[in-house]
């Protein structure tokens, strides 16, 4: 779990770096770990930062679509920030 975790952490640095192989490597990483160990909270953080990235390469719909299983999963866990936060992410992206 804490390899996924960091794997998350690490794709969300690469991708603000602008270093979209290493990010989308370690965020695809991150997932197929999380998944595994069926650890949500990171696989939907995972998704969110995914979806980000996606979003920045002009894939929109499938930002939306990781964006939406993200939020799926949170709404799930009821994290409520981070769903809310997510939410408001995909609102900014309709505008």
């Amino acid at each position: 779990i804490r390899e996924a975790d960091a794997l998350r952490v690490v794709g969300a640095a690469a991708a603000a770096q602008g270093k979209t192989e290493a990010a989308s490597d370690a965020i695809d990483r991150a997932l197929t770990l999380a998944r595994a160990f069926g650890s949500s909270l990171i696989e939907a953080e995972a998704l969110h930062v995914r979806a980000t990235l996606k979003r920045s390469s002009g894939d929109d719909e499938g930002a939306r679509a990781d964006a939406q299983s993200a939020l799926a999963i949170y709404d799930r866990l009821g994290a409520t920030v981070a769903r809310e936060s997510l939410a408001e992410w995909l609102r900014s992206d309709a505008s």
